[in-house]
């Protein structure tokens, strides 16, 4: 019996930096990516591990003629150079995360060379890649939302940081758009759906995405909540009747949630 579809080890990288500045006329675009590749190599191959170096350089040299401005395509080139260059590999796994940043504002006027970091939010994509297929998966991380109106009253603020992970249907969809998409449907449904119960809004999420996206095959969403209570300002002579909150210590409460389409 063959035993070419077995996996004899597997290895990762820590995360490889690639920063990019691309001159435009008069100004230049500014790009950060941050790449982990985890590989399993084939039983009857003869490879000992890719060493780190040459990754670095693979990824610098694909970054080389890429935008990066989509992830995901980053991802897949990288992906489809590794399993081409390295016939061992069994199994190739390419995390990526976008590094945000926006330009400088000094005196009104908008900076054409110099930017600043944007912290928070933050845009991600997995592909995975076999000899049988690839698949891409994108989400974003750390997205805090908050509104009035929480679940001890109708005046507290509802506080969540909002996880998304979604799988698409095939390898070749346009990425920036449906990352739109799914972003306003998380947003648009923050805004209208009651936050008495997190577990319904989350599924409300879930079902706003797969009832709207058709790119998107599956989503699992985790909501972390947290809580604010009001300041009692009586020690300083004071009513607090100005909105004044504070964030509760303590454990958060984390909400998740996993849905898919029936026809992916």
């Amino acid at each position: 019996m063959s035993t070419g579809s077995r996996e004899t080890h597997r290895f990762g990288t820590s995360p490889i930096q690639v920063v990019k500045l691309i001159e435009r006329p008069g100004r230049h675009d500014l790009r950060e990516v941050g790449v982990t590749a985890r590989c399993a190599w084939g039983a009857e191959s003869n490879s000992a591990d890719l060493p780190h170096e040459t990754l670095v350089r693979t990824v610098h040299a694909i970054a080389k003629d890429h935008p990066l401005d989509q992830v995901e395509e980053l991802g897949l080139s990288l992906n489809d150079y590794l399993l081409m260059a390295h016939p061992g590999l069994a199994r190739l796994a390419l995390e990526l995360r976008e590094c945000s940043w926006r330009r400088l504002d000094v005196g009104g006027q908008e900076q054409h060379h110099a930017f600043a970091r944007v912290s928070g939010e933050t845009r991600v994509a997995r592909v995975l890649g076999a000899r049988d297929g690839t698949s891409v998966e994108a989400g974003l991380e750390d997205l805090r939302l908050l509104r009035a109106g929480g679940r001890e009253s109708p005046s507290s603020p509802f506080a969540t940081d909002v996880a998304a992970r979604w799988r698409y249907v095939r390898p070749d969809v346009s990425f920036g758009l449906a990352l739109q998409g799914v972003r306003q449907l998380l947003l648009e449904t923050f805004v209208e759906h009651p936050t008495e119960s997190p577990p319904a809004l989350l599924q409300a999420m879930a079902d706003a995405v797969l009832e709207s996206v058709d790119d998107v095959a599956s989503i699992q969403l985790r909501l972390t909540l947290r809580r604010h209570a009001p300041v009692d300002l009586s020690a300083m002579g004071l009513t607090n009747d100005q909105g004044i909150f504070a964030p509760l210590e303590g454990p958060l409460e984390i909400v998740e949630a996993e849905r898919s389409r029936s026809d992916a």
